[in-house]
């Protein structure tokens, strides 16, 4: 069996309320899909991505048979919002319930617990599901929210190294010898000299000397004499 006869036997629902063209489209886009589905396994979450963006320019174009290519694809785009027939979207995708919800899941598409507004704008959005409760409960609506960014890690800070220290080699016994034998030598330079005896005849020749005699205008004064009776 051929694609195209296989591709025939598993079409959607309302299929056949679109447009020729437009089948000709969707048929095209849904062969794409499941060929490109086997070449992104690595990069599912923006495969998803790029699908549900392939899905809206197809199916919203501003003209009367939006909510046509919106129900047979299985997507309807609200505001903040968006409704999913997961049977409707297997049939395009080829890819079970788990993992279209996965992949919704991920891209920050949560599930809307009290939805009556929402239902009610996809009623608006497609106007075949007013009423029709049986199809109505075979869309989920699910709001997108923001998802949580990884926390920073914080940046690892560089340690300086303490700069080297050099450590100067121990002289070897020849050189510690000279020192201390320099040492030595300068410590004998230094040495003060020994008290020596003090010469009475040192103080008996002062006056000997012509240049430690005293003035001669002190000797002619009279109280030159008479200063150290004074004391």
């Amino acid at each position: 069996m051929s694609s195209d006869d296989d591709m025939t036997n598993n079409l959607p629902n309302h299929y056949e309320d679109l447009e020729e063209e437009d089948k000709r489209e969707y048929n095209q886009i849904r062969s794409i899909i499941q060929q490109s589905g086997r070449n992104h396994r690595g990069k599912r979450l923006e495969a998803f991505s790029e699908l549900l963006d392939t899905l809206k320019n197809f199916a919203v174009r501003g003209d009367s048979n939006d909510w046509k290519r919106c129900l047979v694809v299985g997507v309807c785009w609200l505001e903040n919002a968006i409704a999913i027939n997961t049977r409707q979207l297997r049939q395009l995708t080829n890819k079970c319930k788990s993992s279209i919800n996965g992949s919704l899941q991920r891209i920050g598409y949560m599930p809307v617990a009290n939805h009556s507004l929402l239902n009610d704008l996809l009623q608006e959005k497609i106007p075949f599901l007013k009423g029709n409760f049986s199809e109505l409960r075979q869309w989920t609506i699910r709001q997108q929210v923001a998802l949580t960014p990884k926390p920073a890690m914080p940046e690892e800070k560089t340690k300086l190294s303490p700069a080297p220290v050099n450590i100067l080699p121990i002289p070897t016994n020849i050189e510690t010898s000279n020192a201390m034998q320099h040492s030595q030598s300068y410590e004998q330079n230094i040495t003060e000299p020994e008290n020596e005896p003090v010469n009475q005849n040192d103080y008996n020749s002062f006056y000997d000397e012509e240049a430690c005699l005293p003035l001669n205008d002190w000797v002619q004064d009279d109280n030159f004499y008479d200063f150290g009776s004074n004391l």
